[in-house]
Order: C-alpha cells, then structure tokens, then sequence
C-alpha cells in the first residue's frame, strides 16, 4: 500500500513565510496600539475614572427647594505648573467668574467657595464691575488639587481630571450654580506633559454630606460646579516602550520554527528559553513605568499573552518536534492568529 509523503518545509521556504508573517502581526498591532492611545474611553467604559458625586438641579428639585438664586459660574485656565496624572497631582492658575443679581445673594457669600481635594494656594481680591445689570465678579486663584485617575487600561489609558468647585456656606434652596462648557475656557498656551487635550464638560448641580446614615433630616446640601476635563496620550511612546520589547521577543521565539530541528536543536531550545527569560526579566523595566497600583492593568495582560506565547513555542519546538516538524506553518500561524486576536480584545475591550 502507497503511503502518502508528508509535507516538506524547506528553512528556506519556512523563513520567508515566518518573515511574512511577523510583518503582518506586526502592522496589525501597530495599527490597533496607535488607536487604542489615541482614543477616549466612552462613559459606557468601567474603567473611565469616577466622577464626584453631583445631583442634577431638576425643575421638580427647584420646586421643592423654593426660588433659589441662579449664579452664574465660569472658569479660565491659564496655567499647569503641575500637571502629573501618574503621581495624581495638580496645580493651575486661572480665573474663577461670578455673574448674578446682587440684590439676591452678596459677593462675601459667593466668595466663600472651595475645591473639593484640593487646596486655594492663592486668591485675589475680587474684581468686580456691572454688566447688563448684573454683577460680574472675578477672583484671580492659584489651586492644587487631586483628581481619581483610574489606570486599569495603562498604557492606553485616557483621564477625566474634574476641577470640583463647592461652596459650603448656602443651600441648593439659596443659590444654585448654572454653567455650559462654553464657561470653561482654556488658554491656548496650556500644555500638558505627554497628554492633549480631547475635550472639556461642565457639569452644574448640588451635592449632600449625609452626615447621619439614619436620619437624612440631618442631610447637608451645597451647590456644585465640576470643570471636566477629557485627555488623552499626545503619542504612543509609553505604549512603545512597553510593548515593542515584548514583541520582539515573540517574533524571535516565533522565528524558531524556520530552523531545521536536526541541525539547529540547541540553537532553538537556548532561543526560545531566551526569550522567556528576556520577556520575565523586562516586567521590571514595565513595573517602573506603570503606576503602582493593586488593580490589573492593561500592561501586565499584555506582559502574561506574550509570556504565555513565548513559552507555548519553547514546549512545541522541546517538548514535541515531531509535530513541529510535521505541521510548522500551522503552528505559526496559530501562535500569531493567537496574539493578534488576544491583544485586539485587550486594548479594545
């Protein structure tokens, strides 16, 4: 009885298709790195950093408040001096504004404001001056303040840093805020440190101190202005460095396969135990560019896919050569197709 000859792979033959097909991985996981840096989570995501808390002012709500005076609230930024996302600390110069009706509510209690976790370092007397006949008053301000960065998607994380301003001395029921995003103005001069701007969001509204669980007639109210603003990275060099070295030692761990076993078995085995060993001793490089945080990351999925392919090649090329042998392209293939959909589902997911 004829047997059938297997399939022969010449190393020649097998080169080129690993050469092939490290440059497609390749471009597919550029092209899908470069989008995931540049793009802003949705507010659908999990992993959007958290807003403060912020009760909207609902008709019904100012019903039941009474008539309330309506103050109109503003902020320019001019300046970051500090601007650290990672190490979640904040300092701006800028222009608080004040418009309202001054036979209503006074200008000593409009200027008792405060940032929530945040700090006024410095603040002006206020200018004022009338207009349409109202009062326009303007406090030139220096604050640091913390936000509530959240990096479960590091390196392709993108930040919501919220500017919370309260003012804890009225009621909802005495003055409540009103403010668009055309309020919130930033100077075109503003830079930030390996993040560009994607977009700015005002949110007015009260907040409540529930100061007794069991009974919410002690409840404290006070009005709220949050100045969002949305950043994401200026480029994909954080995402780079991360990533680009786990690569390489992939597609070097997936060039194994173009070598003839019978000539080249140790060059193979010391190869792919190579770059496992290169792949565990560079998740210290990533330990010192990632936040310290005690969540998962992005970036330590990233670490254990290209670990667990690494290794998945050293045990096909020691553990079983026949089949390695026998079924090289479709081992490479399968190895590659692997990493790409699993890299897509983690930077996309």
């Amino acid at each position: 009885m004829e047997q059938k000859n297997l399939p022969v792979f010449t190393s020649e033959s097998m080169a080129y298709f690993s050469v092939y097909t490290i440059l497609f991985s390749a471009v597919l996981i550029c092209f899908f790195m470069y989008r995931a840096s540049q793009e802003f989570i949705s507010s659908s995501s999990d992993t959007l950093d958290p807003m403060p808390e912020l009760l909207p002012i609902l008709p019904k709500t100012i019903e039941q408040m009474g008539q309330p005076a309506e103050v109109k609230v503003g902020l320019y930024i001019k300046d970051f001096s500090e601007f650290n996302i990672v190490d979640n600390r904040f300092e701006f110069s800028g222009i608080l504004w004040f418009y309202f009706d001054p036979s209503i509510v006074s200008l000593d209690t409009l200027g008792k404001f405060s940032f929530e976790k945040g700090k006024i370092l410095s603040i002006s007397q206020p200018s004022t001056r009338i207009v349409q006949g109202k009062l326009l008053a303007r406090y030139d301000i220096r604050v640091s303040f913390k936000a509530n960065p959240t990096f479960a998607a590091f390196p392709f994380d993108s930040h919501t840093i919220c500017i919370t301003m309260d003012n804890n001395n009225v009621s909802p029921g005495e003055v409540i805020f009103d403010s668009t995003y055309d309020e919130l103005v930033l100077s075109p001069e503003l830079s930030y440190a390996g993040w560009k701007i994607y977009g700015t969001r005002v949110y007015p509204g009260y907040s409540i101190a529930r100061v007794d669980k069991s009974h919410r007639e002690y409840d404290v109210a006070h009005p709220r202005v949050i100045f969002a603003l949305d950043f994401v990275h200026s480029g994909v060099r954080q995402a780079i460095l991360i990533i680009f070295p786990l690569l390489l030692l992939f597609f070097m761990a997936m060039f194994t396969f173009a070598l003839d076993m019978e000539n080249y078995k140790t060059s193979i085995a010391s190869l792919t135990a190579g770059a496992i060993t290169g792949i565990l001793a560079y998740r210290f490089v990533i330990d010192r560019l990632a936040p310290q945080v005690g969540y998962f990351m992005e970036s330590d999925s990233l670490f254990f896919l290209f670990l667990f392919a690494v290794c998945m090649a050293f045990f096909i090329n020691v553990g079983i050569p026949g089949i390695r042998d026998r079924y090289p392209r479709t081992i490479v293939l399968l190895l590659h197709a692997f990493v790409i959909i699993a890299f897509i589902w983690i930077v996309r997911g």
